[in-house]
């Protein structure tokens, strides 16, 4: 039955009215574009699978959590273009109920996505705050190219990266009654994440998912590591974007490092 609900939510995110329209007008490219959705569904769950296996196995209330998560408002929302997978976000609610941390810390807002679930989870908690740095961009909504994983910013330039639609601000995702834990702190990363973790000492649990450049990636793992305590996590998406992650995690042995679709890397500090 849950599985069946799942099928059912992810149906209806896809069959909103914007790819009605375009499946009228183009039978054959919806119907590609669905074999698609279904099949990435299939990955992403056996993907989940796969990390609750390698971080939770000791945690009896693991399936609990899940169904608490797919009962959410927060990650049931109907969300933009460009958001973050399934994978990032289950990993991340998964880990900040586990882990009940104090500070959260990640780099990249757009719409909130990320923000959302893992604002969830501290409150499902009833502990902990979010901090986010971002450097916001938008994107016009009438000027999507016909691959919804892309999207043409203000510039006119086309982008594979999550943007904000024009006339809603970062985070615009994230439910009202969640905001109350989250602190937005605008601007570039190199400026504000040394400052922010200098007022929070230590963190339980770091998550990049802005410039995705070699210098800035790694520059954020070398910034954000020595704050994360014993037991915490960096989660980095994008890691195929460049050799960052890779260059980074050979000077970490040991440590427990993970891969996931070869673009989502977890660390967690032991």
């Amino acid at each position: 039955m849950e599985n069946l609900y799942k099928a059912f939510r992810r149906l209806s995110n896809f069959f909103n009215l914007e790819n009605i329209r375009k499946a009228v007008l183009n039978p054959g490219k919806a119907i590609y574009f669905l074999k698609i959705y279904l099949l990435k569904d299939k990955e992403e769950s056996e993907t989940i699978r796969e990390i609750v296996d390698s971080f939770f196995s000791n945690e009896p209330r693991i399936n609990i959590f899940l169904k608490e998560m797919y009962a959410s408002k927060a990650y049931n929302q109907r969300y933009s273009s460009g958001r973050a997978g399934s994978v990032d976000v289950t990993s991340l609610y998964l880990l900040t109920r586990t882990l009940k941390p104090k500070s959260v810390v990640e780099t990249g807002v757009a719409s909130g996505r990320t923000s959302a679930l893992i604002l969830q989870g501290l409150h499902d908690n009833n502990n902990g705050s979010l901090y986010s740095i971002e450097l916001p961009k938008f994107y016009p909504a009438d000027k999507q190219p016909d691959d919804p994983s892309l999207l043409i910013n203000v510039e006119g330039s086309i982008e594979a990266t999550g943007f904000i639609p024009e006339g809603k601000e970062p985070g615009w995702l994230i439910p009202k009654f969640l905001i109350n834990r989250w602190k937005l702190i605008l601007g570039v990363s190199q400026e504000k994440l040394p400052e922010l973790l200098n007022e929070l000492g230590e963190i339980e649990l770091f998550y990049h998912d802005s410039e995705h450049t070699y210098k800035n990636m790694l520059f954020e793992f070398k910034t954000v590591w020595p704050h994360i305590k014993r037991g915490g996590f960096l989660i980095s998406d994008d890691i195929n974007r460049n050799m960052a992650f890779d260059d980074f995690t050979k000077e970490l042995y040991p440590q427990k490092i993970k891969i996931y679709r070869n673009s989502v890397g977890i660390i967690q500090k032991i």
